[in-house]
């Protein structure tokens, strides 16, 4: 039930068609480029583009490579 609450507030994206599309072209162009990212952050940076999302993580170094991902890093942030 905890759980369930605290997602409450955002929505649940599906990684479909459009998502792995993006997943090919993001991995194709930086590969490409000798600048890798992890598996899995292929996967979260396609999932943002593809639903015109913002991504907040603190990982900026590894997710700015990716040409047009928009970032936001809340480290910092006093709450």
């Amino acid at each position: 039930m905890k759980v369930e609450s605290l997602l409450l507030p955002f929505e649940i994206v599906p990684f479909d068609e459009t998502c792995a599309a993006q997943y090919a072209k993001i991995r194709t162009a930086l590969e490409g480029k000798g600048q890798h990212i992890g598996d899995n952050d292929y996967l979260i940076a396609a999932t943002a583009l593809a639903h015109g999302a913002v991504l907040v993580t603190n990982n900026v170094d590894e997710f700015k490579r990716v040409p047009g991902l928009s970032l936001e890093c809340w480290e910092e942030i006093d709450f």
